[in-house]
């Protein structure tokens, strides 16, 4: 009996203390991973709500789009890039063709005329346009931050303007405007331009003191009044 080894107290102490450790150590691995599987379960109950990207809304609803892309070459030179618009700005017959150009109405506008009076071309806004077409006809609708100036510069730039907006309605380059003409079209103030035959080639009034329209003929130009009209509603 007295062979028998003794084990020192120090170490009887130190392997409780690290059995101790290893508990404490245990316990809070298996406190963590019930925590984590808890939220996670919990998670999986709970809907998830996806917000669909927000599009650029356009001024009117249309049925069908047509991209137009010009590039730096066109943009500098006005006849390739009105014989683009000639070519390629052709509505389909489904509905309403809307017309999607990489820059804004104004800039086209700027592109198109050297003559554009100044005065007009500043008060015109890059938000808000629309270039589109029906089976009956193109047009344009763009927005203005001054009815005086806009309506001053529309009768100033008649003077000067020529084809510069033949290729937006496919008018021939060949065609030429005689004079405006005053016409009340869907109770608006309008001015027909028209040629040596007296028919009208294009036409153009304001919806409201924001908005001007440009339209290929009466017919559409009604029907994108009435289409404003049912959308203000």
């Amino acid at each position: 009996m007295d062979n028998i080894p003794q084990i020192p107290e120090s170490s009887t102490h130190m392997v409780r203390n690290i059995l101790v450790i290893l508990g404490i150590i245990i316990a809070l691995m298996a406190a963590s991973f019930g925590v984590f599987y808890y939220f996670n379960m919990k998670s999986q109950e709970l809907p998830v709500s996806v917000q669909p990207a927000l599009e650029k809304q356009e001024m009117l609803a249309f049925d069908s789009v047509k991209i137009l892309s010009f590039s730096n070459e066109e943009l500098l030179d006005r006849a390739l890039i009105s014989a683009r618009i000639f070519n390629e700005a052709r509505a389909t017959d489904i509905g309403l063709t809307f017309f999607d150009t990489n820059i804004s109405l104004k800039e086209l506008l700027a592109a198109l005329s050297y003559s554009i009076p100044a005065d007009f071309y500043r008060s015109l806004s890059s938000d808000k346009d629309f270039f589109g077409g029906v089976e009956s006809g193109n047009f344009f609708i763009i927005t203005s931050d001054s009815y005086t100036q806009a309506y001053a510069g529309m009768l100033e730039w008649e003077k000067t303007m020529n084809g510069d907006l033949f290729s937006f309605f496919s008018i021939p380059a060949t065609e030429t405007i005689v004079r405006f003409e005053d016409k009340i079209v869907g109770n608006k103030d309008a001015r027909l331009a028209t040629n040596k035959a007296g028919n009208t080639l294009f036409l153009y009034a304001f919806y409201d003191s924001e908005t001007l329209i440009i339209a290929k003929n009466e017919e559409v130009l009604r029907l994108v009044q009435d289409m404003l009209l049912r959308k203000n509603l």
